[in-house]
């Protein structure tokens, strides 16, 4: 019987120990793909990363990223942050929590709504209200003056 990894290398042909292809596994499990997910992450206290028997923090999960987009790429972050179409961007899969994190955790500009609301347009939801109400607990936190009550029986047009 193979294992899931065996099974993921056998699939790919690839039997090479510096294979990076099991982080786009991860990255592009569903979870990184629900707009809920991401204010369940960035209001966490102290967020793990499980996968399997294998649990880290989210920063350390983070930095890992970071480390090993660095040493795929051979650049700084900072040169290559943007460029999301090279195939070693694993950081950039986890701007939209890292932006957010910051915007909870530091100074506030006129476009938070905005920036957050663009940050999750790619995330995928079941019910279109919920690319607003999945980032209402951010919203909430910050203290958006005068947030409308959630109110699923609204159209999306007025939400």
């Amino acid at each position: 019987m193979l294992t899931a990894i065996a099974k993921i290398y056998d699939s790919r042909g690839v039997y090479d120990a510096m294979d990076t292809d099991f982080i786009n596994d991860i990255l592009n499990l569903p979870w990184f793909y629900r707009t809920w997910t991401v204010q369940e992450l960035v209001l966490a206290r102290e967020a793990v990363f499980i996968c399997g028997s294998t649990c880290l923090s989210w920063s350390q999960f983070i930095e890992s990223l970071q480390i090993l987009q660095v040493y795929v790429n051979g650049l700084p972050l900072e040169s290559n942050e943007e460029s999301v179409s090279n195939p070693a961007s694993f950081y950039d899969h986890t701007r939209c929590y890292r932006t957010l994190a910051g915007i909870i955790n530091g100074p506030r500009s006129g476009s938070t709504i905005s920036t957050a609301l663009k940050l999750v347009r790619t995330k995928l939801s079941s019910d279109s209200r919920d690319k607003v109400y999945g980032l209402y607990g951010i919203f909430d936190y910050i203290k958006i003056p005068s947030l409308p009550p959630v109110d699923y029986n609204k159209a999306v047009h007025h939400i």
